[in-house]
């Protein structure tokens, strides 16, 4: 936000040099049991099954994120309640690279969505946009949404043991090593001198795990378009990332208007007047 492009990829290049960090090989996974605390994780919150000896169960709340009333492969999981949901305007965008792993493993498809995506020109769709996900749970019709998020889906044979809520046991990836190589790669890109290699290495490792062909060289906006497809759905990132660079119409999608003065929501005065530290 400060647009401290040098202290970006200073910081950033820090990271990648350690050689602490790499990149988990099966983004799918990476966001479900088989991914929890990898090398990819910088920063990971972790939830488990404590027992009842310690006190049970310690889950973080996924189930804003499902769908509703899907048909899990393993019986009586609970489904979601559909708060959370990607945008069509993102899912064309995917479709339109070609992208395969990271579409599906970040959106979950229902067949009205499916529908909506043929209505709207995209009719030779790929094989894996489907209802039914690559672990088998089948996620059907809402009234609410379209699609959901696939970034905040466990699979229903992944929960644990006699646990049926939606995610249970599923860690939040909070910072991932992948959002650090794009870092670095957009600072480089804005005008910092790299420390870590180049801005193309950088994006191509991310590019790499996700099947696609290496970049000769990259832009600002090849980055920017970079990071939007691997890190959609997690915490706001595009978001901020198009507030930072003024870029308001990049929000304004799906009959959504945005401009720079939706950028804070003031607190309604009743509501600060209630407040009892207020005073």
């Amino acid at each position: 936000e400060l647009e401290n492009y040098q202290g970006v990829a200073d910081a950033a290049g820090e990271i990648i040099n350690s050689g602490r960090f790499s990149l988990y090989p099966d983004f799918y996974q990476l966001f479900k049991i088989p991914g929890e605390l990898s090398n990819e994780s910088l920063l990971e919150m972790q939830f488990d099954e404590l027992g009842s000896d310690v006190g049970g169960t310690f889950y973080h709340n996924f189930a804003p994120f499902g769908p509703q009333g899907w048909t899990p492969a393993r019986e009586n999981a609970s489904s979601g309640w559909g708060f959370f949901e990607p945008s069509m305007k993102y899912i064309k965008f995917m479709l339109d690279r070609n992208e395969t792993v990271r579409l599906e493993t970040s959106v979950l498809f229902t067949d009205r969505g499916i529908n909506e995506l043929n209505e709207d020109g995209y009719t030779d769709l790929p094989a894996f946009v489907s209802n039914t996900t690559p672990s088998g749970d089948v996620i059907n019709d809402y009234e609410r949404a379209y699609f959901a998020s696939g970034k905040h889906y466990l699979p229903s044979d992944q929960l644990p043991e006699e646990q049926n809520n939606y995610g249970s046991a599923k860690n939040f990836i909070v910072t991932r090593y992948a959002e650090v190589l794009l870092m670095y790669a957009e600072a480089v890109t804005r005008g910092a001198t790299p420390t870590a290699g180049s801005a193309a290495e950088a994006v191509n490792q991310v590019r790499n795990r996700a099947g696609l062909a290496d970049l000769p060289s990259v832009t600002s906006e090849d980055v920017m378009d970079e990071k939007f497809a691997e890190l959609a759905m997690e915490w706001g990132i595009r978001y901020y990332d198009m507030i930072r660079l003024n870029n308001y119409s990049e929000l304004s999608y799906d009959g959504r208007s945005f401009s720079e003065s939706s950028e804070y929501l003031p607190y309604p005065q009743e509501q600060v007047d209630a407040l009892p530290l207020t005073n």
